[in-house]
């Protein structure tokens, strides 16, 4: 997989606005996303990590918007699950629609 980092600096600014990405990892284990781990330097000059799942053109499953909904509600449940940060449906950022994680 070719990664382009200029793709995914857009994305952790979503969150981060100043933050410097410094890698991005794909993980292993993904069925129904390509899930990736992007490392970021916050301005606070804090390490941050974030889990991006992204729903590829081979996606059959469920939207980005109802994994987003689902993990807020267990996590607020207090459920063992990673927290929902933000999502995007539309594919603003991307050429596909992607969840991310702490």
């Amino acid at each position: 997989m070719a990664i382009i980092y200029k793709k995914y600096e857009q994305v952790a600014r979503k969150l981060y606005p100043d933050a410097i990405l410094l890698q991005v990892e794909p993980l292993a284990g993904g069925v129904s996303a390509d899930v990736l781990r992007l490392d970021l330097r916050l301005t606070t000059g804090e390490l941050r990590s974030i889990v991006m799942r992204e729903h590829g053109p081979s996606h059959s499953g469920h939207s980005t918007s109802l994994e987003y909904q689902l993990l807020e509600a267990l996590f607020r449940q207090g459920l063992p699950v990673p927290q929902p940060l933000c999502e995007d449906a539309n594919c603003e950022l991307t050429d596909n629609p992607f969840v991310l994680l702490s």
